[in-house]
This record gives structure tokens, C-alpha cells and sequence, in this order.
């Protein structure tokens, strides 16, 4: 599915929650895989399960700042934990199909100052701290690749 600018990813600072321009769902903490199902079924482009309470899934279709994004959802004992998102850059340079590390932190970049102005935060270290959880964007050392995403805390 083509990348549809009314279909842009937007956070609130105020409680986590997010939605998408052009789909009445806001999702948060806590919201029901089934929810998620329902409201973005035809955009869920596959998903993992692990057997031990953690499932993923992967959406595609979205844009953040206006440039093309990919989502995944993570649910913990059906409800919903953290998001994670990836934008692709229209000078991304590969390496054997993978971002090389510099396309990686220019996404880093683009998304700090897109967060930047939706949550009105620094993210001078890439993380910001919230009542209701985090959100990131980072160089993942690790995978090597950009990380970014919300993560909510355990409120109950």
C-alpha cells in the first residue's frame, strides 16, 4: 500500500496516545489487540508471535513528518505496550538492502525534530521520560540501525 499523507502518525505528550490522520481509532496503553485488529486490519502487513505473552505486529502505509513509515505494534498479554516506527528517507543509501549507518542516523535526525515539535521536548539524548512511559529515536548500536518508538509504563 502507497504511503498516504492522511494517514500521518501523530503523539500526544499528554498521555502517550497515538493516531493516525484519516482513522478515528487513538490508541494507548493498554488497548486491545482486537481494537487494533478492527481499526487497522486491511494496513497489517504480518506480525510474530512468541509464545510468551509478547505478540508483534507490522503495519505499512503511513508517514511521520510526511515521509513514508512503517509501524509495529507490541501487545502483552493481548494489550497494547509499545510502538515502534521506522521512516524511510528519499536519499536513504543501502547497503546490501539494510541502511547504511548514515541513512540510519539522518532518520535519527528527521525524527528528533519531527518529535520535537509534536511533544514540544529536546530529545537532545534521544530518549524523553513521560508520567505514562518513554519515546526515542536513536542509533541502535546493536542492530545498527535507527530505533524509534513510545513505550509505555505499567499503570495498573
Amino acid at each position: 500500500m502507497a504511503c498516504s499523507e492522511s494517514l500521518a502518525l501523530f503523539i500526544s505528550p499528554q498521555d502517550g496516545s497515538f493516531w493516525l490522520r484519516g482513522i478515528d481509532e487513538r490508541l494507548l496503553w493498554n488497548t486491545l489487540k482486537s481494537t487494533v485488529s478492527d481499526a487497522f486490519g486491511p494496513l497489517i502487513q504480518g506480525g510474530i508471535d512468541h509464545q510468551n505473552g509478547y505478540e508483534w505486529i507490522s503495519l505499512r502505509g503511513f508517514s511521520f513528518g510526511d515521509i513514508p513509515c512503517g509501524l509495529g505494534f507490541c501487545f502483552h498479554f493481548g494489550k497494547l505496550s509499545e510502538m515502534c516506527f521506522n521512516v524511510t528517507l528519499p536519499t536513504a543509501e543501502l547497503n546490501r538492502d539494510w541502511p547504511t549507518r548514515a541513512t540510519s542516523e539522518r532518520e535519527v535526525e528527521f525524527v528528533r525534530e519531527q518529535l520535537k515539535t509534536q511533544v514540544n521536548r529536546s530529545f537532545a539524548t534521544g530518549v524523553e521520560q513521560f508520567e505514562w512511559g518513554s519515546i526515542w529515536s536513536v542509533f541502535d548500536e546493536r542492530g545498527q540501525q535507527a530505533s524509534s518508538g513510545l513505550r509505555y509504563r505499567d499503570l495498573s
